[in-house]
């Protein structure tokens, strides 16, 4: 009935958008009830307000930016738009103003509120205009959709004995840091580096985390019901909403439709079979879950280049690239890949006058890159920007190796023994396997329907998605491997895939869809209720692929027993996390708390929400913050045996917290007797 009645079922949804604000509304709320167990009046009000100013700074962008046209005013690209707006302005709120996220929330409400009255004049016809039958039915399966891959990270902790099972990444007490950090963030000078207390934070992509930080700060909540509820399932949701905005720009409204439920409803390479979880998009969005907001942003940037160039609209172009740079606030490696196709897109693809200089004007923009990529290298918190193919060798063998045994992985060994030493081999060989362990069968349906793209759009729409893979390519086979003191070594390598994939699942879905029945409704009845039946039915793929998706873990039947890489599920001491607890309830905002074998896994640091005094990190980034001398001064703390001795170095440090390990030798722990506050399965608990 959704599509075979299409005349009445766009008079009962489509009269406007609000039945679409409705359902997401619900199902956030939703979230978090799944992730918290309950729903307080506070967050039921907050949720309300983010949707509310989401769409009231889309309308703004919307009015403003792009001068009321039509081709984006829909309710996906508002929400879109509107939360990216919002999410930076309150980075920066957080930044420079001294209030707290809580009274900046507030603000900029308010002011958000007031500047689309005096630009609506309270029209809400304009806010939420008659929506377009695929935008309603879009966000009910998107919705759906986002739920069940989220499955896990809403529920990720079970406990099991003495012990809480964590069914998700370890980063998990990563971002749960950051989110804490900013909770509490009074301008810039009170935001430090999660590894150790004091010391600035680094500018690395973390905008992502701000929302997050903006909810536990207005309601009080922990940062990990923010991380489950908010921070994982808003990224995964708000990239959706990008596959349906740059599908739109593209090819239409119902393509971009198709577009986005491919997105969210079709199993991902290593989920088809191909064998390599490493490459696996749906496992990177999750256990990354800033790549979500750095694909939205850099979708959006492309949309409007893609708009700008077709209709040689320089203020357009501009949008453009201001997003382009955002999505440097969110995730760098994002950016990083996006970067040099954007700066140069409108030379490539804008008509004109200019168009007989467009080789010189090419050449020019791209030695302004190398130049400004070559600067940036004189800063240590730029990860290595060198296109050498010095890190090919590494990289293949790394992805080889976490290639599942049989007939791909037997192929390409072959195939890269064949090579020999023989570089642009071995990258050929590398980057074929690449296509086909990151994309799967998707770019062979590109490769389907290309020749009609060809006939039926300009260069720029059916050139996109290769450009993007070329740069992906480059990037995998050419890029030297990272050692700075920030970063892992190949993340500049790897990390890029998800946006690729995301480009060529969007351009594959949509051109099929367009292919087939154009900017339309197919008009067989039968095919309609067909479609209806498919979306309904791939809503299993995410109910069945989510279980596990974090970790790529799959159950052992007939045991208790969860594998993920042959490894299982990460075990955190329930006691720990009781003492955890108890010092996030009872600790003030500027306490700061150390763990006695200094919190490598940030365990501690997550659960209490408390700065450490140093984090036991690896060498990389020991370098990059000077972490050693204080880890130097807590062995020193532990030989210590006079509890006033204690006190003072205490007091020196600013130290406010101690957990002493049950397997760690703290030779005053028995002297401090009087500041033990609480004890649980051999943790002892000191305030100082």
């Amino acid at each position: 009935m959704l599509l075979g009645v299409k005349l009445n079922f766009a008079r009962l949804t489509g009269a406007s958008s609000w039945l679409g604000m409705i359902i997401l509304y619900v199902v956030m709320l939703l979230w978090h009830r799944m992730a918290a167990g309950d729903l307080s009046i506070i967050t039921v009000a907050w949720f309300f307000s983010l949707l509310l100013v989401s769409l009231l700074a889309g309308d703004l962008f919307l009015k403003w930016g792009l001068r009321d046209s039509e081709r984006f005013n829909n309710l996906p690209t508002k929400l879109l738009t509107g939360m990216l707006c919002a999410n930076v302005a309150m980075f920066i709120a957080s930044l420079v103003l001294p209030f707290g996220l809580a009274i900046d929330w507030m603000i900029f409400l308010i002011v958000v509120l007031i500047l689309w009255i005096r630009a609506r004049r309270t029209s809400t016809g304009n806010l939420m205009p008659a929506a377009h039958i695929s935008e309603t039915f879009f966000i009910v399966a998107i919705a759906i959709a986002v739920t069940a891959w989220c499955l896990d990270v809403l529920r990720p902790i079970e406990s099991i004995g003495g012990v809480m099972v964590i069914r998700v990444w370890p980063d998990i007490y990563y971002h749960v840091s950051e989110i804490a950090a900013f909770a509490t963030s009074k301008g810039i000078g009170t935001i430090s580096d999660v590894h150790m207390v004091g010391e600035a934070m680094r500018p690395y992509h973390v905008g992502s985390y701000v929302l997050p930080a903006v909810f536990v700060a207005v309601t009080g909540s922990s940062a990990l019901i923010a991380y489950k509820s908010l921070l994982v399932p808003l990224g995964i949701l708000i990239t959706a909403l990008a596959a349906y905005s740059l599908g739109n720009i593209a090819f239409g409204k119902w393509p971009a439709m198709a577009a986005g439920l491919a997105l969210m409803l079709l199993p991902d390479a290593f989920q088809q079979g191909f064998g390599n979880g490493y490459l696996s998009y749906q496992w990177l969005q999750q256990i990354q879950p800033a790549a979500g907001y750095g694909i939205a942003c850099a979708a959006v940037a492309f949309m409007f280049m893609l708009e700008g160039c077709s209709t040689n609209r320089y203020r357009l172009i501009l949008l453009g690239y201001f997003f382009a740079l955002v999505t440097l606030l969110f995730k760098a490696h994002i950016f990083v890949a996006i970067s040099f196709l954007a700066f140069v897109f409108p030379v490539l693809f804008m008509k004109g006058r200019t168009t007989q200089y467009r080789f010189f004007m090419l050449l020019a923009l791209t030695c302004i890159y190398v130049g400004v990529a070559a600067l940036s290298q004189m800063s240590l918190s730029v990860p290595i920007l060198r296109l050498d193919g010095s890190g090919l060798e590494t990289y293949a063998s790394n992805i080889l190796e976490l290639q599942a045994s049989g007939i791909i992985k037997n192929a390409f060994i072959f195939l890269f023994d064949s090579a020999g030493n023989n570089w642009h081999l071995e990258a050929g060989t590398f980057a074929l396997m690449l296509v086909i362990c990151t994309f799967g069968v998707f770019p062979v349906l590109y490769a389907v329907v290309l020749r009609h793209l060809k006939r039926r759009f300009e260069p720029m729409i059916w050139l996109f998605p290769m450009l993007v893979v070329a740069v992906y390519l480059i990037m995998a086979t050419g890029l030297a491997l990272n050692d700075r003191p920030i970063g892992t070594h190949s993340e500049l390598l790897h990390r890029p895939f998800v946006w690729a994939y995301f480009v060529v699942v969007v351009w594959s879905a949509g051109a099929i869809y367009y292919r087939l029945f154009g900017d339309a409704l197919p008009a067989n009845k039968q095919i309609r209720w067909s479609l209806v039946l498919l979306a309904l039915a791939l809503e299993f793929v995410p109910v069945s692929y989510g279980k596990g998706v974090q970790t790529l873990t799959s159950y052992v039947p007939g045991t208790n027993i969860y594998v993920s890489w042959g490894n299982a599920y990460q075990e955190v001491p329930a006691c720990l996390v009781k003492i955890a607890g108890f010092i996030r309830k009872n600790a003030k905002a500027d306490d700061v708390v150390q763990d006695s074998m200094n919190d490598p896994h940030f365990i501690l640091s997550a659960f209490s929400e408390r700065y450490p005094y140093a984090i036991a990190i690896d060498n990389q980034f020991r370098s990059a913050i000077n972490v050693q001398p204080r880890l130097d001064s807590l062995q020193r703390l532990k030989e210590i045996k006079d509890s006033n001795e204690v006190e003072s170095f205490m007091k020196e440090h600013a130290m406010r917290w101690y957990v002493v390990d049950p397997t760690d030798n703290v030779q005053w722990a028995d002297a401090a007797k009087s500041h033990l506050l609480l004890t649980c399965g051999g943790y002892r608990a000191y305030q100082f």
